[in-house]
């Protein structure tokens, strides 16, 4: 039924220039290099193995504090091989003077292990991601052996010491990115059934606390020790081991790290009984970014338009920058979202709509000239990456699907080109307005793309594929997708005049609405306090594209209980609109007190009774607007804007009364 409608409207967009779009938005399931790809300075990226077939082609980088990276010349430090996060090479075995070593990686289930000299087998990777082609098939599983080693005596598990352990993979496996253009791959899992065991855990005897061997991947903890179970190790007796601590260290050498010298460390290589002989309830900075430093790799952007239409993954020659590091679209490296990187690979994409680029279009099908509000920024913009010193600078381009044909493959759909001087910004981010012709009959709704490229002088960009390594030395930039015209209201900000108010008196909650769409919108407004309708203002905000308006409403509180309100406003979605969740806004909570309790022992803070000092507090307010220097709206219980003897009578009535 869908390929039916789909078909339908496509032939109507065709013929009568009018259309209805089905909308649904999704990340790029391809978007991570493979381990084999070449480097901008020539020497393959053999460091590993070619265990990512999935993931997309193209240049890799990393950072490096000796590269010269504005020309292409990345380097590792010491010409072993290379990892992606930082200049640090991994260490040579049993070396602990290193903040971390390594002489083991994943790649998936694939256990690579180097025990002499440096490590030299580069980072791995274990695609956890189901979106991107990973998930539970790929991720190493450990198994909790029924015998010992001898394969007949029971290993007689200690239940207590089996969760520890499951806590200690947990906590390696939730190990995290902390840079925007790479991903973390690392993740374990237990298995039940010993034929998928990739790790195999005893529990016998033993002349050491534990021991992990990487050659049989056999882990084996001391039945043999007095230890202590509980998470926290401050309770740990004098003659007993923390377990957990343990634990954290041998699957820290499950994942790759070797022992360490820091008594601070995870790694450490011998630690003693009792709280302080070097006990852990978590992982240690520096063994976090072993891991990250171990398996990160890079984590391109793409765009998110419709991909049976547009290119947009790696099987259609989906346009893409390998390394967004440096410029981008928009003011701040995050989308109009909060709640994750913008082109974090894991995950579908939220920032819908893209920011960067807003804008203006005449009604559908109708001609005339359209706008483009472009922001873009930059880390430095006074960096000799922007001077043309090494024959690259960073270029724009902007499409706009006017036949909804897909790909934005005419010429004339290309409605913005630029070459951006961030070297005469003056700052990081700089705002333009591009104006561009719009034809007749051109559909809605349909998309638009933008390109942010740091590429070769005078090069043309194009709405698809990877820029050659020849053509840009890191593939900087960003690529984001339209969805127009765009219909969007949103709620920008909620402030209630006051944090306290007596109970049965009212307060003023201004509320910020903001039409970000194309067109000229009617719309309703409802406010809350923590799920209570406050009050609901119907088909009286009218609003022209980019305009905002401030709305006062009055909250009388007779009828609601003494406590604590969050303070919420919602604007209803207008015909067309996808992009809700900029509909809702938060302002802060509200006490719903005592008439009169406005102060106490701390001037201007209520203490949950009415006495003295609150009429002294008052009297030394009196007379008091809101221009005073020394206003304080809270004070004003009738809210009449003025504190008076009106205000001063109310703490007389209610005095000595409490709450709660």
């Amino acid at each position: 039924m869908r390929k039916i409608v789909l078909a339908y409207s496509l032939i109507i967009c065709v013929s009568l220039m009018s259309v209805s779009s089905v909308n649904f938005f999704v990340r790029d399931a391809y978007a991570i290099p493979n381990s084999d790809v070449p480097a901008p300075d020539g020497h393959p990226h053999s460091c590993g193995i070619p265990g990512h077939p999935q993931f997309i082609d193209g240049t890799v980088t990393w950072a490096n504090a000796s590269a010269n990276w504005q020309n292409g010349i990345l380097q590792n430090p010491d010409g072993a091989c290379h990892q992606h996060r930082s200049n640090r090479d991994f260490g040579a075995f049993l070396d602990r003077r290193e903040p971390y070593t390594a002489s083991k990686v994943w790649d998936n289930r694939n256990y690579r292990v180097d025990l002499v000299g440096n490590f030299d087998l580069g980072h791995g990777f274990i695609n956890e991601f189901p979106d991107i082609g990973g998930g539970p098939a790929l991720i190493p599983k450990y198994y909790f052996n029924a015998t010992q080693t001898d394969g007949k005596t029971p290993c007689n598990w200690n239940a207590n010491a089996q969760d520890m352990i499951t806590v200690a993979f947990d906590m390696w496996s939730a190990v995290q990115s902390d840079r925007s253009y790479l991903v973390t791959g690392i993740a374990f899992e237990l298995t039940t059934d010993p034929a998928q065991a990739d790790i195999t855990i005893y529990w016998q005897p033993h002349n050491a606390l534990g021991e992990w061997n990487p050659n049989t991947r056999q882990l084996t903890f001391a039945s043999n020790i007095s230890w202590y179970f509980p998470l926290d190790p401050a309770g740990t007796p004098a003659n007993e081991y923390h377990f957990l601590s343990t634990a954290l260290h041998e699957t820290g050498h499950v994942a790759g790290l070797g022992d360490q010298n820091d008594i601070d460390d995870v790694m450490i290589f011998e630690r003693g009984p009792g709280p302080n002989g070097s006990c852990f309830s978590r992982i240690d900075t520096d063994s976090i970014e072993g891991i990250r430093d171990l398996y990160s790799i890079p984590a391109p952007d793409f765009g998110d338009a419709e991909p049976w239409m547009y290119p947009v993954l790696k099987a259609n020659n989906g346009a893409r920058n390998l390394f967004i590091g440096r410029e981008w679209l928009g003011k701040n490296p995050i989308g109009q979202t909060t709640t994750t990187w913008e082109w974090d690979a894991r995950i579908v994409d939220l920032d819908i709509p893209d920011d960067g680029c807003f804008f203006r279009l005449p009604p559908p099908r109708v001609g005339g000239i359209g706008f483009a509000f472009v922001t873009v920024s930059v880390t430095n913009w006074q960096s000799s990456r922007y001077n043309n010193t090494f024959g690259y600078e960073l270029y724009l381009a902007i499409w706009i699907d006017w036949d909804w044909m897909g790909g934005w493959n005419h010429p004339a759909e290309m409605v913005v080109f630029d070459r951006l001087r961030p070297s005469t910004w003056g700052g990081n981010t700089s705002s333009w307005v591009y104006s561009f012709p719009v034809p007749n009959g051109w559909c809605a709704p349909t998309w638009g793309r933008a390109r942010l490229v740091y590429a070769n002088t005078g090069m043309n960009l194009f709405p698809s594929g990877l820029i050659p390594n020849f053509q840009s030395p890191d593939n900087g930039g960003e690529v984001e997708d339209y969805f127009l015209p765009m219909y969007d209201i949103a709620i920008t900000n909620v402030s209630p005049s006051k944090t306290v108010v007596g109970q049965g008196f009212s307060i003023n909650i201004n509320v910020i609405a903001a039409n970000q769409g194309d067109y000229t919108e009617t719309f309703n407004v409802t406010v809350y306090a923590n799920t209570t309708i406050i009050a609901t203002l119907l088909t009286n905000i009218t609003l022209t594209s980019g305009n905002s308006t401030t709305i006062t409403f009055t909250w009388n509180t007779t009828g609601f209980a003494k406590g604590y309100y969050t303070i919420s406003a919602y604007a209803w979605p207008v015909q067309g609109e996808t992009h809700t969740t900029d509909n809702n806004c938060t302002g802060g909570t509200v006490l719903v007190n005592v008439a009169g309790d406005v102060s106490g022992s701390t001037q201007g803070v209520p203490d949950g009774i009415v006495n003295i000092l609150d009429i002294n507090y008052l009297v030394r307010l009196f007379m008091t607007r809101p221009k005073s220097p020394n206003w304080n709206p809270n004070a004003d219980i009738n809210n009449d804007l003025v504190i008076n003897i009106l205000d001063v009578y109310i703490p007389v009535q209610n005095f000595l009364k409490k709450w709660p």
